[in-house]
């Protein structure tokens, strides 16, 4: 028996659960340990598309971020907590509010476009192509002429594709945001 007021009293749950909760993975160790990432479904095994580098990449940007969140912290330190737990290990930094995430990205995103990273060489690049990569990389909706800045020159090829793909999801596809929060 269908029931309105039941229905929307559970859809209203769900929507308080979405926007105050974590989900958290029980055995990570061995639900996300690496001998699971390789994927067998049908003929002989391969490598995860784009492997080490995905993660190399994913590992530098990480060691990125506490220095721009120090940046942060210092002139909104109510936005951003930061714990250390000593040297050589790497620090919590949680983003409190949306500013402080703002600017993290920002920052980030103008390095990574001013330095480069291994595989995606920005810093080479033209000064209006790296304006293209740096709106590429940190816009979630790009019109058609942002895509063709990018996907359509002479940067975009198969040695940079897959980086600047990477780099666009942890930064304009929400990715650092969601797990910094």
């Amino acid at each position: 028996m269908y029931q309105p007021g039941l229905a929307q009293s559970m859809l209203a749950t769900q929507a308080y659960f979405d926007n105050v909760t974590r989900d958290i993975i029980d055995e990570v160790d061995d639900n996300l340990s690496v001998k699971f990432e390789l994927i067998y479904t049908m003929g002989s095994q391969e490598s995860v598309d784009f492997a080490p580098e995905r993660w190399l990449i994913i590992q530098q940007v990480l060691e990125l971020l506490p220095q721009f969140a120090i940046q942060i912290q210092k002139h909104l330190p109510e936005a951003i907590d930061i714990q250390t737990f000593g040297e050589g290990k790497f620090p919590r930094v949680r983003l409190l509010r949306k500013n402080a995430a703002d600017q993290l990205l920002k920052s980030l995103a103008e390095y990574i476009v001013d330095r480069g990273l291994p595989g995606l060489p920005t810093r080479s690049q033209p000064d209006a192509m790296r304006v293209a990569i740096l709106r590429y990389i940190t816009l979630p909706e790009l019109d058609i002429e942002d895509i063709n800045a990018v996907e359509k020159s002479n940067f975009w090829s198969n040695l940079t594709k897959f980086p600047l793909l990477l780099v666009r999801g942890l930064i304009a596809g929400g990715v650092l945001r969601f797990t910094l929060r």
